[in-house]
This record gives C-alpha cells, structure tokens and sequence, in this order.
C-alpha cells in the first residue's frame, strides 16, 4: 500500500515532442568538415568558378556571346580567341561563359521543383503508409518511372514547345517533373524510419497535429540524404538540359547553351574540333564539381563514412 500510494503521489510528467537531430555543429563546422572531405574543397572551386562567371558574364566575357563577324568565322585557338570562334565568328570563350547562365539556372530551379514537389508527396506518403492515399501516390510515381527519362523529358518539352528569347526554359519544367519520382520515393523511405521514433511517439501522444508533426518533427530529420540527392540532382539536370539543348527542344538560338554549341559544332570535328571542346569541357567539369561535393557532403553527413 505504501508503495500505491507512493506512486500515485508523483506527478505525471508528458514527454515533450522535440525532434533530436544529431549533433553535427554549426555551419562554420560543417563547411570546415565539408572542405576536408575527398575532392569536396575541388568540387566548391570548380562550382564557385563556373557560377561567378555566370553571374557576372557581362564583366568576365571577352566579347559579346551574340555578335557575329563573318570575317572571324572558324579560327583557330589564338591570344585574341582563347578557345577559337564558331561558324559565325563569334567568340567561343564567351558563349562557353553566357552557356553557363542557362545550364546552372536549369539544373539548380529544375532540381528545386522536384524537391519540393517530390518531399511533399513523399512526405504524405511515408507518414499515412498503407493507405489509399498512400497506394495513389506510389502509382503515379511507378508511372513516371516506367518511362525512360530523357524520352520523357522529351515528350513533355515537345508537347510544351520550345524556348524563345528572353522565355524561362521549358526543359525546367520538363527536368523537375520527372526527377520527382527520385525525390518521393526517398523521402518515403526516410520518413517511414524516423515516424517510429521516440519523439514522433511522443508527438502523437499530446495530441499534436498531424502537420505539425510531418513539418517539425520528421521533415527536418530527413534532409541530411535528401541535400546529398538534390546536390547530384543538379549534375543529372545539366547532363538532361544538355541533351535537350543538343536536340534543339532547349532555349533557341541566339541565346547560347552548352548542348546547342556542341550540335552546332558536330559538323566540323574534322576540320575544326575546337568548337566541341569548349562547352564539352563545361559540361564535363560543372558536373565533376557537382559529384564532387555530394560524395563530399554524404562523407560529412554520415557517420559511418566521415571517419573513412
């Protein structure tokens, strides 16, 4: 009796519903580890070059990406044109450098959507698993990924019709919607993990809402895979806006973009094999710096690999 009654005495204390990241340390610490990771530091450089040079295309270029000088049409690698002139005269160096504009903003906006999009359904999906919502939206993302993804890339690009000058580029749409599939499903899988922990449990048992708990308690403990997937994102996006551009669905001519200048110069790798190296180099090194630092950042972010 005595111990009833002792028990009884205490006071009930509810477990608070506060989400336990792991400890990884601030920003400061985190771009410290991130720089210390295999070729991370390699893949910030690269990045940091190429998109600088994107931005400020006015002051970095040469010469006007657009300007055509039949009299300087195809010449060689010299002081004047540091990587030669194409067909129409115009300085390779610069289209590589205003390319650029249209491939990083392609790559990073077609990768933000399909994060968005992809988290939020995966997020529905994983925290109501087994349901009906649940079964809907796993079909649709079957559905998606039956189709390969540069042919659906390019029906929906098609279907869309291509950019004109000065328009946002529909291989952004185009790229976002079907890398969505990659998104969902990993978020899915995250989220079935970590709605079985401790302070989820603990949610639920106070009562909170169900938006609150999907938005402050499992979200932020499934972004650590979701920024490695989003920072190779961006390289797969650049390869498909490539392509796109390659088969002329990207933004039209005049305005340059690495996959136009490499159609463009196919026809005259006998006689003038300057015009692909250019923007294949590019294409070549953004996506390397790319890898880079999402193998980087997966070293920082998990713990089996960051002692490797």
């Amino acid at each position: 009796m005595t111990i009833q009654s002792s028990a009884q005495s205490l006071p009930l204390r509810v477990p608070q519903p506060i989400a336990r990241p792991s400890e990884r340390g601030g920003a400061r610490d985190f771009l410290s580890r991130l720089l210390r990771a295999r070729l991370a530091g390699v893949g910030l450089i690269i990045i940091f070059v190429f998109t600088t040079s994107a931005i400020f295309a006015e002051n970095v270029s040469p010469y006007s990406s657009t300007k055509t000088t039949l009299t300087n049409r195809l010449k060689p690698p010299s002081e004047k044109n540091l990587l030669g002139t194409d067909e129409l005269g115009r300085d390779i160096l610069s289209r590589v450098i205003y390319g650029g504009r249209v491939s990083l903003q392609v790559g990073v906006v077609s990768v933000g959507i399909a994060l968005l999009v992809g988290v939020m359904l995966g997020l529905i999906a994983g925290y109501w698993s087994n349901s009906l919502l649940d079964n809907v939206i796993m079909r649709l993302m079957d559905a998606l990924l039956s189709f390969p993804a540069i042919v659906l890339a390019l029906a929906i690009v098609a279907t869309l019709g291509a950019s004109k000058e000065g328009e946002i580029p529909k291989s952004i749409w185009a790229i976002g919607i079907v890398t969505v599939p990659a998104y969902a499903r990993l978020t899915r899988g995250q989220v079935l993990t970590v709605r079985e922990r401790e302070y989820v449990l603990a949610a639920h048992t106070v009562g909170a809402p169900d938006a609150r708990i999907m938005l402050r308690h499992i979200l932020p403990n499934v972004t650590a895979p979701l920024i490695v997937q989003s920072s190779l994102g961006i390289a797969g996006a650049i390869l498909t806006e490539a392509a796109l551009s390659f088969l002329g669905l990207g933004v039209q001519p005049p305005t340059p973009s690495w996959g136009s200048m490499l159609s463009a110069g196919r026809g005259y790798l006998d006689i003038d094999p300057w015009l692909v190296v250019g923007p294949g180099a590019a294409i070549f090194l953004t996506v390397l710096g790319f890898n880079f630092l999402g193998d980087g950042i997966r070293d920082v972010l998990d713990p089996t690999l960051r002692n490797v």
